[in-house]
């Protein structure tokens, strides 16, 4: 029996990726937020072993939607910042929510600990 034609799938997805980093910005905003977002959700996808086609059709959709909520705000957070404009951020912050994947528990705690040091004055060096 021939071996399924799935374990060449990185290539595609690298290739994807370069694309929707080099033409999302073209394709409108909200085209290169979800192109962005499908590109990054490939990668949690192709690690994840098991999934039946209703799983990771559901794994992929809530990474995009997700990325899709979180884009813009983070977009114009950094716009801010940093004066980076919006426009030219929107593709690779929506690959990097995507790819992020189910990561977001350590990514979130990380976050929640840092804040906690800042409050209670153990992150500043102002002695």
């Amino acid at each position: 029996m021939t071996e399924p034609a799935t374990t060449s799938g990185t290539a595609g997805i690298g290739l994807g990726a370069s694309l929707v980093a080099i033409l999302g910005p073209a394709a409108g905003p909200g085209a290169a937020i979800v192109f962005g977002a499908l590109a990054g959700a490939m990668w949690p996808l192709a690690k994840r072993q098991g999934l039946t086609k209703a799983q990771g059709g559901l794994l992929v959709l809530r990474l995009v939607l997700t990325s899709v909520a979180l884009t813009g705000a983070l977009a114009l957070w950094l716009e801010e910042e940093y004066q980076i404009p919006a426009m030219t951020l929107l593709s690779p912050i929506s690959f990097g929510i995507a790819f992020i994947g189910d990561r977001w528990t350590s990514v979130s705690n990380a976050f929640a600990r840092r804040l906690e040091d800042f409050v209670s004055g153990k992150g500043r060096t102002d002695e």
